[in-house]
């Protein structure tokens, strides 16, 4: 897109990236400040409306500017400055602040000048004039990365500036580190033949110490012709000129400036995304289309920016923004509440899938809807996942009169057999025939590959399954609560009755949604220009979803895209993040013809490497890790945002946690800019990023998940790799007793260290880390008949012989032949009659069994 051309004065005008940050700083100080914040405001808006002298009746300072080449000051009113940089027909708006900040950012900019790249891209860029003059030398930090600078980069760039230059002194180039001090690196630029060759190596050694990589290769590519300083560019040139990353329109500036200025956050990628982030945004398509892109690459950005463009460009209609997650909706919400006009904003609806469906289905069956489609009991408030407890578990069962999920008794043993906890793995199975099948196809599950499950069901286990999948529904029904898939299935029986009264609908995480939740999604608009926008990244896919793109109708052919560069995150948060993934997945198993697998690029900064720290329990590493990053947003400034995640526990008992530390949690209601530090499960961070980011429970016995088939702990990894990829500046990985496989092979990106080295954890509330799936509280150990202990993870890898004898002796009663007793109530009274009447126990268990299950008692911890 290109810049703004005001009247005939031939002047092209842009905005660089720190002008917005500067004016609503100004702004919300009052007084003179917002004098000096609204002049520019009225700038912004004369240069939109292509007035002759936008600047006029401002004065220009009396002192010049060296630091910065082709640099104009203008005094605005209580003693501010407004900075901008005018060369060849090109005037950037850069900056305003007093005095003192203006200085200061001077210095920070020394040598910023205007170049373009071979697609005429405007890009900044540092450039020292003369090593020797402190004005006219570039200024830069050291991030006390690890490792010789020049192994940050690509050695095609350091060619381009060693040619010609002696071996000897190369060498002590290639020696520098971040410790190195920018006195040493300008005394060995220094030695070199011609200003041009010591600047330049000044500059790419300098940027690689303080970790601008981008930076070092603009040095690069200046110092070979391959960008150009716009002084350089012919004026046909010039007029060609396009924003890029650091710039924007004055016109869009002056279109939201007012809100950002009275906004008490600012988010600066909001508005300058990256080049190819703004190609999408603004293409059109003859249909639906896909954007593939990795993590932190902009695509919840691209969806905000994109409808928000699409209301514009559709004014009488209405944009739906769709995703999964309520946390997400929420946060899409905010964002979109944030940078869209108030003309626009009532045309975008931004709803989680659930949302959707409930508001569909209470125009459609108006009737049921209260009790029927909830994910809490209409009646007691109970919520789904206590309703799934009370139809799997046996106690529950006997409690509530109803075996329905005693069909399944097969399979549950079998799968136990497998090493697999049955009640997980029957429920994911279950979500993934209701997302693969409508009811009334689902006699073809029998039959059909299941992709993405790997423990074989043959015909019988399937058909118990669709039985046992019966009763579930039942269940629900008459309780009165419903489910994500059971509420799609819902609305799905309606979908001719649908009324696509959308112009256009946005999907993100659409990998996450199965194929029935993508017919729905085909329904709400009519097919045309720019209908679906689906946006996702195969290796964040958590669900296990029946997933087919062509199957849903939508027809994506011909339109696909991709962002490959990482925007969020640190070079070293993302490469820990991405080699953790590369080493532990099986890329044919996450195979999918919808989304391809991508590499992505680094962003253009450098943190120290994640923090792999270790507490003696769970327990301490929740405290460590409140203290730590409670302590660091006292230190920071009030728009950092921190994150506590936790491995291996679900929302719910995730929920408890938060309430017991008087965090608030990740989830539907939550509005990020009220808080500072979080607490979150693994799933709801998807969309989100933090500053700084703590995953705890990082433990070899949790991750990943070892009562599930080793073969599918992909969605462990993905949900690992989604948490850490939420981190900008800061990931702290934690665990106690051994560290979870996923970090193995991955450990030289990581610092390896205790919690106590970082953090002198204060007391908290006792929290409970056993996931309600463990069944391992006081009334289910070895108070326990056979069968329910059977339900219990304790019995994963239970040899079905065994089984068996469980089930025939220890059966909740007890049972006497003549005066011989053959059946006990539980476990704990089969073991202490043995010290009894060992014969006894022995004729009825059998004395192998016995003994092997004894051992097997003693390796799970139990005293026997």
């Amino acid at each position: 897109m290109r810049g703004i051309r005001a009247g005939n004065t031939g002047l092209q005008y842009f905005t660089y990236r720190d002008l917005l940050p500067s004016v609503r700083s100004m702004h919300q100080r009052g007084g003179q400040h917002q004098r000096a914040a609204a002049t520019v405001h009225a700038i912004l808006g004369r240069i939109a409306g292509k007035e002759e002298t936008p600047f006029e009746g401002l004065p220009l300072t009396n002192k010049g500017e060296d630091r910065i080449p082709h640099c104009v000051k203008y005094h605005l009113s209580g003693y501010a400055r407004l900075i901008t940089i005018v060369d060849n027909g090109i005037c950037v708006l850069c900056f305003v602040g007093n005095h003192n900040e203006s200085d200061r950012w001077l210095e920070r900019n020394k040598g910023l000048m205007l170049t373009v790249d071979d697609k005429r891209v405007l890009t900044p860029v540092l450039a020292s004039r003369d090593i020797s003059v402190a004005d006219l030398r570039i200024q830069t930090g050291t991030n006390w990365g690890e490792g010789k600078l020049v192994s940050k980069i690509s050695e095609r760039y350091y060619d381009r500036i060693a040619q010609g230059v002696p071996r000897s002194i190369l060498v002590r180039f290639e020696n520098l580190e971040s410790i190195d001090t920018e006195e040493e690196i300008m005394a060995l630029a220094c030695q070199l033949e011609g200003k041009e060759k010591q600047n330049v190596f000044f500059d790419f050694f300098s940027k690689l110490r303080n970790g601008d990589i981008e930076g070092a290769k603009h040095s690069a590519d200046l110092y070979v012709s391959e960008i150009t300083r716009i002084e350089e560019l012919p004026p046909t040139q010039v007029e060609l000129v396009l924003e890029g990353d650091a710039f924007a329109e004055p016109s869009i500036v002056a279109h939201l400036l007012q809100h950002y200025m009275n906004t008490a956050d600012y988010r600066d990628w909001m508005l300058f995304m990256g080049g190819e982030q703004k190609e999408v945004v603004n293409k059109d398509f003859v249909g639906s289309a896909k954007l593939a892109g990795v993590s932190g690459s902009g695509k919840t950005c691209v969806v905000v920016r994109r409808a928000i463009r699409l209301a514009e460009k559709y004014p009488d209609e209405t944009v739906l923004v769709l995703t999964l997650n309520p946390a997400l909706a929420r946060l899409i919400e905010h964002l979109i509440d944030y940078a869209c006009h108030p003309d626009n904003r009532n045309r975008i609806e931004v709803k989680s899938f659930w949302q959707l469906c409930q508001s569909e289905l209470e125009k459609l069956e108006p009737g049921d809807f209260k009790k029927l489609y909830s994910d809490v009991t209409w009646k007691h408030g109970e919520h789904i996942s206590e309703i799934w407890d009370e139809y799997y578990d046996p106690w529950h069962q006997r409690e509530m009169n109803n075996r329905d999920s005693s069909v399944m008794r097969p399979i549950h043993r079998e799968l136990l057999t497998r090493e697999v906890f049955p009640k997980g793995y029957i429920a994911q199975e279950f979500d993934w025939v209701r997302s693969a099948l409508q009811p009334r196809d689902r006699r073809r599950y029998t039959a059909i590959d299941r992709k993405g499950r790997h423990v074989p069901l043959d015909d019988g286990a399937r058909r118990l399954i669709l039985e046992g999948l019966e009763g579930w529904e039942d269940k629900m029904k008459f309780v009165g609560v419903i489910d994500d898939l059971g509420l799609a299935i819902a609305l799905h029986r309606h979908l001719d009755e649908i009324q696509p009264v959308y112009r256009s609908v946005l999907v993100d995480e659409a990998q996450d949604f199965g194929t029935i939740e993508l017919q729905i999604v085909r329904s709400l608009v009519p097919e045309g220009d720019n209908d679906v926008f689906l946006c996702g990244d195969i290796m964040q896919r958590i669900s296990t979803k029946h997933h087919d793109l062509g199957a849903s109708g939508i027809n994506v052919v011909g339109r696909s895209m991709a962002l490959k560069r990482n925007y969020r995150n640190s070079r070293e948060i993302l490469s820990a993040a991405y080699e953790v993934l590369k080493a532990n997945v099986n890329l044919e198993e996450i195979q999918d013809d919808d989304f391809e697998i991508l590499d992505p690029e680094y962003a253009n900064f450098s943190t120290p490497k994640p923090l792999l720290l270790r507490a003696e329990s769970p327990q301490d590493e929740i405290a460590h890790a409140l203290a730590y990053l409670t302590e660091k947003v006292k230190e920071g400034n009030s728009s950092q945002k921190t994150c506590i995640a936790v491995a291996g526990l679900d929302f719910i008992s995730v929920k408890l946690i938060g309430e017991k530390l008087g965090l608030p949690v990740l989830d539907g209601n939550i509005n990020i800019q009220d808080n500072r530090v979080f607490v979150s499960d693994l799933s709801q961070m998807k969309g989100y990023e933090f500053d700084s980011v703590c995953i705890i429970n990082c433990s070899a016995d949790v991750l990943p998940d070892p009562n599930q088939p080793s073969a599918e702990s992909f969605r462990d990894l993905s949900r690992l790799y989604v948490a850490m990829t939420r981190a900008k500046q800061e990931l702290i990985l934690s665990y106690s007793g051994s560290p979870t496989q996923f970090l193995a092979m991955s450990q030289k990106h990581l610092t390896l260290a205790d919690w106590g080295d970082h953090s002198a954890a204060s007391p908290v509330a006792v929290i409970d880390f056993s996931d309600k799936g463990n069944s391992s509280t006081a009334q289910f150990d070895l108070e326990l008949s056979g069968e329910d202990f059977l339900y219990t993870k304790q019995a994963v890898g239970l040899h079905p012989r065994i089984q068996e004898q469980l089930l025939s002796t220890v059966t909740g009663k007890r049972s006497l032949t003549g005066r011989t007793q053959t059946e006990w109530r539980t476990i704990r009274e089969l073991l202490r009659h043995e010290r009894q009447d060992r014969p006894a126990v022995a004729r009825a268990f059998g004395i192998q069994s016995f003994e092997e299950f004894k051992q097997w008692l003693r390796g799970k911890g139990y005293q026997v």
